[in-house]
């Protein structure tokens, strides 16, 4: 995929996915066409599925997690 815009396809980039689509099916003649759509199919996804990775914030230990309690602080001090 190109580096200066993420949301573009290349050519070659889709190409080469249908190539390997290609392969990987058998190698049938007569459906470039759907090895195609396919291969644009699968990178749409995948930079999906990346966006939502990179995007993805986890969560602050101190902020949204309960502290661990130990078996300690279940103990009752006597005095």
């Amino acid at each position: 995929m190109s580096k200066q815009n993420p949301a573009y396809l290349s050519d070659h980039d889709v190409r080469v996915r249908a190539y390997h689509i290609w392969e990987r099916e058998g190698r049938p003649e007569g459906q470039a066409e759907a090895f195609w759509l396919k291969a644009i199919a699968e990178l749409e996804a995948e930079r999906s599925a990346t966006t939502l990775a990179a995007n993805h914030v986890p969560a602050h230990p101190g902020v949204s997690n309960p502290p661990n309690r130990t078996v300690a602080d279940t103990i009752e001090k006597k005095d």
